[in-house]
């Protein structure tokens, strides 16, 4: 008994011996294994991104496990424009392999160049790291040189899982937009990160924005979603997706439309631009189609947005309300157009700022309260004939011309009204915040001025008659059509 005491004893003080040996060894060698686990971390870090490694301080904690905490970090070869940077990083490792359990950055910004690096070593591919966290996170990617506004995203809620430099990690992450009050949530595969390029890293992924307040936009109004997904790599992001706004109008329209669109579209970083293919959408019940650019995507100050836009299958009811007060449309039919549309920079309000160039037809029109046949009739007849007249509506067997326009008046030019025996063709003017018009033209009558007038006015057109006659017969008055698009005023255009 007193034997197999001893030994006990004697095992005991052994392995209290050893242990303590093995503190004084750890205690002596510590600061040459904190100085190994740095130099190593500093190497890994500087190999994988090209780029020269800084920090403020480093701080190596080797129990119970290895932890690592870095301050003002900066990586990258370009001081004034480093390629990543954060204000601390906490990280829970493994020495061997170079393993890096979680990773905790605060204060991190990454500034993406899109030409080739001038970077130093060759990547290790060795650093791995099962999670990485950033409450916030800034993301710019630099067009080339010369161009000084970068492509910008604010992450909130970064997450990236199983990160490894020589293979495509897991993210996800919101975008935050301040000035639209919208957030895009992303998720996807990031990498295989190129280290002598960054920005030709490769993504895909899938995004959904659930709102997004147009009225943001200085003339717009509705809230607008969209989802769809991304691809491509970080210097050219492809985006292809679905957009919806149940209730789109101008700020100066009367009656908002339901719109859905579907598109593709690019933004590239290198050069500050963006394109937009295949848009497919409908306004109401207005289908329309479109191709487009975007100038300087990144900066509202000189942003510059072109989109050449078709309606073949459009409505009157759908289109007007976009441009009249009115909560209904003052004319109804099909509608054709062929247009260039364009939206330059500046802050004032989207119709102060919109610019349209093209060509319309509509068929099988029809005013809604102004009885245009009678009124287009009545200009060769006194005013007191038509004082009582009522407005019914007016059948129209088409309706031609081009509009441009700028600075919120539409400009007319070659605008065609055609009735049954009587055509108005028009030049002029409509004033979209006032409403008012400024047409002036030639109406056409397949009757002469005395078949047109009744009772004892008869005998007027037909002492003037022989002015008005046309070679083709009938006749050709100058007329003019002023007042408000509520109430138009149609007469003889003596100055013509």
């Amino acid at each position: 008994m007193t034997r197999n005491r001893r030994l006990i004893l004697l095992v005991g003080v052994s392995i209290i011996l050893v242990w303590y040996g093995v503190l004084l060894v750890s205690y002596a060698l510590a600061p040459a294994w904190r100085t190994a686990v740095r130099e190593r971390a500093v190497e890994a870090l500087r190999a994988e991104f090209a780029s020269n490694v800084r920090y403020q301080s480093f701080e190596v904690s080797l129990w119970p496990r290895v932890h690592v905490t870095a301050r003002g970090v900066v990586i990258g070869n370009d001081p004034s424009r480093p390629l990543i940077q954060a204000t601390s990083a906490d990280a829970q490792c493994h020495l061997i392999p170079w393993h890096i359990q979680r990773l905790i950055l605060s204060g991190l910004s990454l500034r993406i160049p899109t030409v080739p690096s001038t970077g130093i070593g060759a990547p290790m591919r060795t650093v791995t790291v099962d999670e990485i966290v950033a409450e916030r996170a800034q993301v710019d990617i630099f067009p080339s040189e010369g161009q000084a506004t970068p492509l910008h995203f604010e992450l909130t809620e970064l997450r990236v899982n199983n990160f490894n430099p020589g293979s495509a990690a897991d993210f996800s992450a919101l975008i935050t937009s301040s000035d639209l009050r919208a957030e895009i949530q992303v998720s996807g595969r990031l990498g295989a990160w190129n280290s002598p390029s960054p920005s030709l890293t490769p993504l895909q992924g899938t995004y959904k924005m659930q709102r997004c307040d147009l009225s943001t936009v200085p003339g717009l109004k509705g809230i607008l979603s969209a989802q769809g997904r991304l691809g491509g790599v970080l210097q050219r992001i492809e985006i292809a997706g679905t957009a919806d706004a149940a209730q789109f109008s101008l700020s100066s329209s009367g009656r908002p439309e339901p719109l859905h669109a579907s598109f593709e579209a690019a933004v590239d970083a290198s050069n500050d631009t963006g394109s937009i293919q295949n848009l497919k959408g409908t306004l109401g019940t207005s289908s329309f189609t479109g191709n487009g650019f975007a100038l300087n995507v990144q900066d509202d100050r000189i942003r510059d947005i072109a989109v050449d836009l078709s309606v073949d299958n459009g409505r009157l009811e759908d289109i007007l309300p976009l441009a009249v007060k009115s909560a209904t449309s003052p004319m109804g039919g099909a509608l054709r157009v062929r247009a260039n549309l364009e939206i330059p920079p500046g802050k004032q309000d989207i119709l102060n700022r919109l610019s349209l160039n093209g060509d319309f037809t509509a068929t099988n029109a029809r005013f809604s309260s102004v009885d245009l046949r009678e009124r287009l009739r009545n200009v060769s007849r006194k005013p007191e004939e038509h004082l009582n007249d009522q407005p019914s509506g007016s059948p129209l067997t088409g309706i031609q011309g081009h509009l441009l326009l700028n600075n919120g008046v539409a400009e007319f030019s070659d605008l065609v009204f055609d009735l049954e025996g009587v055509s108005a063709h028009l030049n002029g003017s409509y004033q979209l915040a006032s409403e008012r018009l400024d047409l002036h033209g030639q109406l056409w009558m397949a009757a002469t001025l005395s078949q047109t007038a009744t009772g004892a006015t008869a005998s007027f057109p037909k002492t003037v008659e022989s002015f008005f006659r046309s070679k083709h017969g009938g006749s050709v008055v100058p007329i003019k059509v002023t007042g408000t698009r509520a109430d138009p005023e149609f007469a003889i255009d003596v100055s013509k």
